[in-house]
């Protein structure tokens, strides 16, 4: 099955960045971003993971 923008999931959890679990539930109607790479090798998907690491204060007044 296929995600369409306006799905809703439920029943995901993860290792936040903080250490913490994330947990989708948690938010409800909150905004997020979830950003998913192919792969931990690809220096692309190492650039952009860099990136969105080293914004995260930045990001984190936006998004929960």
């Amino acid at each position: 099955m296929r995600l369409q923008m306006g799905d809703k999931v439920t029943g995901f959890q993860l290792a936040a960045i903080d250490n913490t679990t994330f947990d989708l539930d948690d938010l409800q109607e909150k905004r997020c971003m979830l950003p998913f790479f192919r792969c931990a090798g690809y220096p692309f998907c190492n650039r952009q993971m860099h990136q969105l690491v080293s914004r995260y204060g930045e990001l984190g007044s936006n998004f929960n």
